[in-house]
C-alpha cells in the first residue's frame, strides 16, 4: 500500500465504525459491535449486572446513580463511551494537525479496540474467581494494587481469547497491552491518546456529578446523602483528573481547547458546592 493509500485507511479508521478486514481477518466487524457481542455473552450479561462505577463512593442506590451519571458509569457502557471519546479526540487531532496520523493503521485499530474493552477485566464472574483465585472489580482511582492489576490483565486476556477469539493474536495482544499499560507501550502516542480518552470520560463524569449537585442546591435538599456524595465526587475527584489531562496537552494539544470549553462549568461547580 502506497503512502496515499495508507493515509486514506488511517482517516477511514479514525472516522468509521468499521474494522478493516485486512487487519482483523474478516468483514462486517465494527468497533461498537464488539461490545454488543460481549454484552450478549454469558460473561457480558453477568458483568452488566455489576454495580455502576463510582459505587464505592456513591451508595445511594445503583439505579439512582445510573440515572444521575448515565452510561459513563455503566459497567460496560463506560467502555463504549471511552471508545467514542477516543474517536472524537482522534478526529480532532486529524483536523488540527497530522499528529493523529503519526500512528499506523494497525495501531489506530488496536487503540480503538483497547478503548472499547479496557475495563472488561473488572468482570467479577465467579468463573474467574475459581480459575484465577480472585477478581479485582471496579476500585476507586489510584487504589488498585499490583496484584489486582495483574489479575485484571489475566481476566481481560481470557475475555479477548474467548469472546473475541477471531481477532488476530497480534491485535489482541496489542489491545491488551494498551488497556493494561504494559511497559512496552507506555509513552507511545497510541497509549497516551487512549489514556487521555479515559481521563476525559472521568472528567465528564465529575462534571455531571457537579451539575446534579448544583441542581440539588437549587432545590434546597442539601442534607441528603445523594447531595453529599455527588458533591464529594465533584469536588474531590475533578482536580486529579484535570491534572492528568493538562499533562497530556504537550502530546495531545487538542485537549487544551476541550478543557477551556468546560472551564466555566468547572469553576461554577467548585464555587457552588464548596
Amino acid at each position: 500500500m502506497g503512502r496515499s493509500g495508507t493515509l486514506d485507511l488511517q482517516r477511514e479508521l479514525i472516522h468509521s465504525d468499521r474494522l478493516p478486514p485486512t487487519l482483523v481477518g474478516r468483514a462486517g466487524i465494527t468497533f461498537s459491535g464488539l461490545l454488543g457481542e460481549y454484552r450478549a455473552s454469558s460473561l457480558g450479561r453477568s458483568h452488566g449486572r455489576q454495580p455502576p462505577r463510582f459505587s464505592k463512593l456513591l451508595t445511594y442506590g445503583n439505579a439512582a446513580i445510573l440515572r444521575d451519571l448515565g452510561p459513563r458509569v455503566d459497567p460496560i457502557g463506560h467502555c463504549d463511551m471511552a471508545q467514542r471519546d477516543l474517536q472524537g479526540i482522534l478526529i480532532a487531532m486529524a483536523s488540527s494537525s497530522r499528529r493523529a496520523l503519526d500512528t499506523s493503521p494497525f495501531e489506530i485499530t488496536g487503540s480503538r479496540i483497547a478503548a472499547g474493552v479496557h475495563d472488561l477485566g473488572e468482570n467479577m464472574n465467579p468463573v474467574f474467581l475459581v480459575k484465577f483465585g480472585g477478581v479485582a472489580g471496579d476500585l476507586p482511582r489510584g487504589t488498585k494494587t499490583p496484584a489486582q492489576k495483574a489479575l485484571e490483565r489475566r481476566i481481560l486476556e481470557e475475555i479477548l481469547e474467548g469472546t473475541f477469539s477471531y481477532l488476530p493474536d497480534r491485535m489482541k495482544q496489542y489491545a491488551l497491552d494498551i488497556s493494561t499499560h504494559a511497559p512496552s507501550v507506555v509513552g507511545t502516542l497510541s497509549h497516551l491518546v487512549v489514556q487521555c480518552s479515559h481521563e476525559w470520560g472521568e472528567y465528564q463524569t465529575v462534571l455531571t456529578a457537579g451539575t446534579r449537585g448544583l441542581a440539588i442546591v437549587e432545590s434546597g435538599d442539601t442534607d441528603s446523602l445523594r447531595f453529599r456524595q455527588l458533591a464529594y465526587v465533584a469536588l474531590n475527584c475533578g482536580e486529579g483528573v484535570r491534572s492528568e489531562l493538562e499533562q497530556a496537552i504537550p502530546d495531545i494539544p487538542v485537549v487544551e481547547p476541550m478543557l477551556e470549553a468546560r472551564e466555566s462549568l468547572y469553576t461554577r461547580i467548585q464555587a457552588g458546592l464548596n
